[in-house]
């Protein structure tokens, strides 16, 4: 199976993809699933690999895998999952995404920049109060 989507924009110059996959089998089933990404926005382009699961052969699984891709424009996203079914045997739920991650800022840079708000609105209260005392 095969899906693509294109037009996608990159608003950072680099761009943290997250691949995933899960799901459940029979035995005697295999699975496997690829991502790929292309920056010239074209479908079903397989230039530019993102992950590979290889084969499944268990009969729960999930992964997932991260890349950074650097791409100026519109760029296009394309799944591919290959399933063998054993005799008698169905594949009961999948799920594969591509997921582009934005890194969140570390506690210590968010205590610092909270710091900073407070020193900064500190200062303006103590200008502001010694401004009230000459007018006084």
């Amino acid at each position: 199976m095969w899906l693509t989507d294109t037009g996608f924009y990159s608003q950072h110059q680099f761009l943290h993809l997250l691949s995933s996959y899960g799901g459940t089998q029979n035995s005697g089933s295999t699975a496997q699933f690829w991502s790929y990404a292309n920056g010239n926005n074209q479908p079903f382009n397989t230039s530019t690999p993102l992950s590979s699961s290889g084969v499944l052969t268990a009969t729960s699984f999930q992964g997932s895998s991260s890349s950074t891709e650097g791409f100026a424009d519109l760029y296009s996203l394309t799944l591919h999952a290959l399933f063998t079914l054993g005799s008698g045997s169905q594949v009961t739920s999948t799920d594969q995404n591509i997921k582009n991650v934005i890194a969140a800022p570390e506690p210590s840079d968010l205590g610092m920049m909270g710091l900073g708000l407070l020193l900064v609105g500190m200062l303006g209260l103590r200008f502001r109060q010694a401004k009230y005392r000459r007018d006084c």
